[in-house]
């Protein structure tokens, strides 16, 4: 499983009534929709040779829903924010998540062309293991 597939568990784990969750791309249905989707991040920590200690990625988070939802949206994208910034020495699948860090607050995007808005934030992921 990759990272994104570990964040999309552990989201489909914690939310209630989580509206699709698609990795890797925003998908032009549904409305309601979360994205997961890997941006990169450092080269992995080397410790003694060629055993790596510590990853670390980065991913984004996109949240859009209806049009007219706009604070159904935000809501969501700050439930998700404090369910990830709280997400520590968590096991999924076979990597151990030490510390996931907002790179920035949760900003809101402009509306789509079917005006349905949107809101986004990035985090550092910080794990051990494949």
């Amino acid at each position: 499983m990759s990272v994104e597939s570990d964040v999309r568990a552990y989201l489909v784990a914690q939310l209630t009534n989580p509206p699709v969750i698609s990795i890797g791309r925003l998908p032009a249905e549904p409305d309601d929709v979360i994205v997961v989707k890997g941006t990169g991040g450092p080269q992995p920590e080397l410790v003694m040779g060629p055993a790596v200690v510590e990853r670390t990625t980065i991913i984004q988070i996109l949240v859009r829903g209806p049009k007219g939802e706009y604070a159904a949206v935000e809501t969501l994208m700050q439930t998700i924010n404090t369910l990830l910034q709280a997400l520590g020495t968590t096991v999924i699948g076979a990597r151990t998540y030490d510390m996931v860090t907002a790179t920035v607050q949760p900003l809101p995007l402009p509306v789509d062309r079917n005006e349905r808005p949107m809101w986004t934030c990035s985090y550092e992921l910080s794990y051990t293991g494949a």
